[in-house]
């Protein structure tokens, strides 16, 4: 904290205290019994310039309106040392204004990345259940078109966007050999889940603050895994499927949680009962994945 004597114009010789936060003007008041009595306060935040003239400092402040102040402080050493002190706090102020503009800016581009990088894990498990069994080439062919729009639209949005090369799938596709194909797209997803931890591992103290963070990202591409290897146990008769239901749940709970919100456990879990009770028809898949988007929407307004 740094204090000196200074003139307000109007208001009279007073002592000026600077803090990281605050500058803040004191006068005494009363005749007989004087008392200190705050005549300016002005939050480094409100500052809008700041300039030395010869015989103080001139700052113009929002308050209820756009004010100018002139401390005067006859001591030419106190005063550059008053003059650096707010320059050094405004310029702080600034940096950190800045950051916290760029990590809002990373989180808008990390929630399009993440909305494209959902599909594009929803398009690859379609494949998996595609290539289970008799194949329908034709829809796999369609699948394929699909992830590489998905993947675009990602790449598009920033470069966090997850980058996996999907030339070997297609090559398998188009020769239709299904066991190069099945390995291809497990591959890929390893690629996908493996960039999303990498971002997990970035320090970044105001992305922490804010939904979808880093980690965020991670848990909700995790889950989204979790709910699609239900819907696939269940299409090769994995008994095991029905065992990741509470893990599913939990998970979406927890992230709910994070972000401040009401956890529906019931809303996501009702669409995975039903996929249990009715079989893994495209619909009964689909309907599941909307009841797991239509939380994960909230993490990401």
């Amino acid at each position: 904290m740094l204090t000196c004597e200074a003139y307000l114009a109007e208001v009279g010789t007073g002592t000026l205290e600077l803090t990281e936060q605050h500058l803040t003007f004191y006068v005494k008041k009363g005749f007989l019994t004087k008392r200190t009595e705050k005549a300016r306060e002005i939050s480094i935040t409100d500052i809008m310039t700041l300039t030395r003239t010869d015989h103080g400092v001139e700052i113009a402040w929002r308050g209820i309106e756009v004010l100018t102040d002139t401390f005067v402080i006859s001591d030419s050493k106190l005063l550059s040392e008053v003059y650096e002190a707010i320059a050094k706090s405004l310029e702080q102020y600034k940096r950190v204004e800045a950051k916290k503009a760029d990590a809002k800016k990373t989180r808008d581009e990390l929630a399009k990345v993440l909305r494209a990088s959902l599909k594009a894990v929803n398009t690859l498990f379609d494949l998996l259940m595609c290539l289970n069994g008799r194949v329908d080439w034709s829809k796999a062919e369609t699948l394929f078109k699909s992830l590489q729009e998905n993947s675009d639209e990602a790449k598009k949005t920033s470069a966090l966007a997850p980058a996996f090369e999907s030339g070997e799938l297609g090559s398998a596709i188009e020769d239709r050999l299904p066991e190069e194909a099945l390995k291809a797209s497990y591959n890929i997803l390893q690629e996908i889940h493996e960039s999303f931890e990498q971002l997990s591992a970035t320090k970044d103290d105001f992305m922490k603050e804010l939904h979808p963070n880093y980690v965020d990202t991670l848990e909700v591409i995790e889950a989204c895994y979790v709910l699609n290897d239900i819907a696939l146990g269940m299409t090769v008769a994995d008994e095991k499927a029905k065992e990741e239901i509470d893990v599913y749940i939990q998970m979406v709970e927890d992230l709910t949680r994070k972000a401040n919100l009401k956890a529906g456990a019931n809303q996501a879990r009702s669409p995975v009962d039903k996929m249990i009770v009715e079989g893994t028809s495209d619909n009964s898949i689909t309907e599941s994945r909307r009841g797991f988007e239509e939380q994960i929407e909230k993490l990401l307004s």
